[in-house]
């Protein structure tokens, strides 16, 4: 497990940001993925690979800064939400298919959100 780390106060909370329609909404797509594989990224101080199921068949990768919160061993098997259909982007050199969803805050870390076992691979978050 990655060593204990003492955090601070909470941050402040920030205001609800502009209202979207379901419309907006739609254009989203959050899904369950299974992690098959994380490494370290030799050229990165805070990121991990993280290379995932999705649900259709074809391995998605993705690059997360969340190296001082967890390990590669920990985070293999678990299920997570992913935000699937952001544009591609390149970090320390990878190709990164997506963003996963954490919660990040001063008194408690970067937090990733995991998914009960029992959800299948490639459900839609709503």
């Amino acid at each position: 497990a990655a060593p204990k780390r003492e955090y601070g106060e909470p941050d402040p909370v920030a205001p609800v940001k502009d209202e979207i329609t379901m419309d907006d909404f739609d254009k989203i797509d959050l899904r369950v993925c299974q992690i098959v594989k994380a490494a370290e990224i030799r050229k990165s101080a805070n990121c991990l690979k993280l290379t995932l199921d999705d649900g259709t068949g074809k391995e998605r990768v993705i690059v997360s800064s969340i190296k001082h919160d967890y390990t590669t061993d920990e985070l293999v098997g678990k299920k997570i939400i992913v935000l699937a259909n952001l544009k591609s982007a390149r970090f320390s050199g990878v190709t990164s298919e997506g963003m996963l969803l954490a919660a990040t805050n001063n008194a408690c870390g970067c937090q990733v959100i995991f998914v009960d076992d029992i959800v299948p691979v490639g459900t839609a978050i709503r």
